[in-house]
C-alpha cells in the first residue's frame, strides 16, 4: 500500500463534486486496485438520480 495522492481537501472535494467519476460498487469500496468496468459512467450517473446521491462539499461536512 503506498499513498499516490495527498489525503487534502481538494482531493476529497475532486470527488464529492463528480462522483459518477469515482463511485464504485458497495462491495468494492476497499478493494484495491479496482478496475472500473466498460459503461461504469452511465451506471453510476444512473445510481445517483435513483438514489439521491448529493455528496456535501461544505465546509461543514467534514470539519463540525
Amino acid at each position: 500500500v503506498r499513498l499516490t495522492e495527498p489525503l487534502s481537501m481538494g482531493w476529497c472535494l475532486e470527488c464529492h463534486r463528480e462522483p459518477e467519476k469515482y463511485l464504485r460498487p458497495n462491495e468494492e469500496v476497499t478493494t484495491m486496485g479496482y478496475l472500473h468496468t466498460e459503461g461504469f459512467l452511465e451506471e453510476n450517473l444512473n445510481r445517483i438520480r435513483q438514489e439521491g446521491i448529493r455528496p456535501p462539499t461544505n465546509c461543514s461536512a467534514c470539519h463540525y
